[in-house]
């Protein structure tokens, strides 16, 4: 289904998208929680690439 802005947030608003819904905030939770575990490593690692 392709559909634009409005259209997806009108499906969304209608309950027609509960489950895509799920899926999405279920694979987007342990991206989270890995850069939340690294964050420090992660953030330093950015800094120390941009200096010389």
């Amino acid at each position: 289904m392709q559909a634009t802005g409005p259209g997806c947030l009108h499906s969304v608003v209608l309950g027609g998208a509960g489950p895509a819904m799920a899926a999405s905030v279920s694979s987007v939770i342990p991206v989270m929680m890995v850069f939340l575990v690294f964050q420090r490593q992660f953030i330093a690692a950015l800094a120390n690439s941009g200096l010389k």
